[in-house]
């Protein structure tokens, strides 16, 4: 796959549709993965891969018995999710329905958009606890570390249109790598605002100058460091705001990220916030983590993260 800067017209945007959801019930989001196929002129797929831990009793469920278990399973949710797709039809979108077995979602995920064009996953979140997240790494998780496709993660059945967008930018460092990092930040969510005719706001966490205040002389003064923190990342969202032509406003924040921009986006309002991720992948990824999996385990609003 190519590396993703927008969502393309006439490519898909792939609906991750969890086995566990409530079979009674619509599908969670329908209106919204409508509105987003709509704006962008996509075709939807809903895309669900099921399986059962009995299937691992190796001793009694194998060869006729194992497919006679398992296909009316896989048929059963296929025909469900069959059902909601025709509501969104009807609009003239087209929907394509994949039920896979597999025990590994993401794996079966990732084999399935070798052989189609993929602008955007969507994934309905949610929150984890702390002993799940160590021993079941959590399936957002591992979306956001696929390299090159945007992942929305929906918490909220909101309206985009119209609505308000906070992009939170890392303007603590500086240099050529940053800039079109952040650059490419601000253009593919540009590219989103002007469908959806959103606000678009600028937002940053800065650091606490009781961080690193041991550090520095005995001359300075923690509420003048932390002032002149704070407008020195003020200045350089106003500096990115401007050079590409901006007409919202910046917001700087004081704490951690996944806390801040997350009380920043709600203090605006915003029905979307969206961050970039490095996707880090093996041991670096298990060990250190992504700012954005913080962010999303902090947060209750609908997040697009970006692959820059």
């Amino acid at each position: 796959m190519n590396h993703v800067t927008e969502i393309v017209p006439n490519q898909s945007i792939l609906v991750v549709v969890p086995y566990a959801v409530e079979k009674s019930k619509p599908l969670a989001y329908l209106s919204v993965y409508q509105e987003i196929a709509e704006k962008f002129s996509c075709d939807l797929v809903f895309f669900s891969a099921i399986y059962d831990r009995a299937a691992e009793i190796d001793t009694w469920v194998s060869g006729t018995y194992l497919d006679n278990f398992r296909k009316p399973l896989v048929k059963h949710h296929q025909q469900w999710l069959e059902e909601q797709a025709k509501q969104v039809r009807k609009s003239g979108i087209e929907v394509d329905v994949i039920v896979n077995w597999a025990k590994r979602p993401v794996e079966s995920l990732q084999e399935y958009m070798l052989d189609r064009k993929v602008s955007l996953i969507i994934d309905p979140a949610k929150h984890h606890g702390i002993l799940d997240r160590v021993l079941h790494r959590p399936i957002e998780w591992e979306l956001i570390r696929l390299p090159e496709v945007p992942v929305l993660l929906m918490q909220n059945d909101v309206t985009f249109e119209n609505g308000a967008v906070a992009l939170a930018l890392d303007v603590a460092q500086s240099g050529e790598d940053q800039d079109k990092t952040n650059e490419y930040l601000i253009q593919t969510t540009n590219s989103w605002v002007n469908k959806m005719g959103s606000r678009l706001s600028l937002i940053n966490a800065y650091p606490s100058a009781a961080d690193f205040l041991a550090y520095a002389p005995a001359e300075w003064q923690m509420p003048e460091l932390q002032g002149d923190l704070a407008k020195q990342h003020q200045r350089r969202l106003e500096s990115y705001k401007q050079k590409a032509g901006l007409a919202g406003d910046v917001y700087v924040g004081e704490g951690q990220p996944g806390d801040v921009v997350d009380n920043l986006a709600s203090e605006i309002g915003a029905d979307l916030l969206v961050i970039g991720s490095r996707c880090r992948t093996g041991l670096s990824g298990w060990v250190i983590g992504n700012a954005a999996e913080a962010v999303l385990e902090n947060s209750k609003s609908n997040i697009l993260v970006l692959k820059p």
